[in-house]
């Protein structure tokens, strides 16, 4: 595995990450989608910090994830 350090950006933020050099676009894409989010929720809703907005996104994306298992094991058996 080649790993390499990747920065990725979030809410102004920037965070160093190191991963498969394969993978550094995934979590570009992926970090671009969570700021995407975060600031869609920023606009509809009231906030104190963009831990509130981040926990929204963390909350949102879960229960995506939820459900796709559910449908899965109802899927597998």
């Amino acid at each position: 595995m080649d790993s390499e350090a990747t920065t990725v950006s979030i809410l102004n933020r920037t965070y160093k990450l190191k991963s498969d050099s394969k993978k550094a676009a995934e979590l570009q894409k992926a970090a671009s989608m969570v700021d995407e989010a975060a600031r869609k929720y920023g606009k509809m809703y009231a906030y104190r910090d963009n831990q509130d907005l981040l926990a929204m996104v963390a909350l949102t994306q879960m229960e995506r994830l939820l459900n796709i298992d559910n449908l899965l094991t109802e899927q597998i058996g």
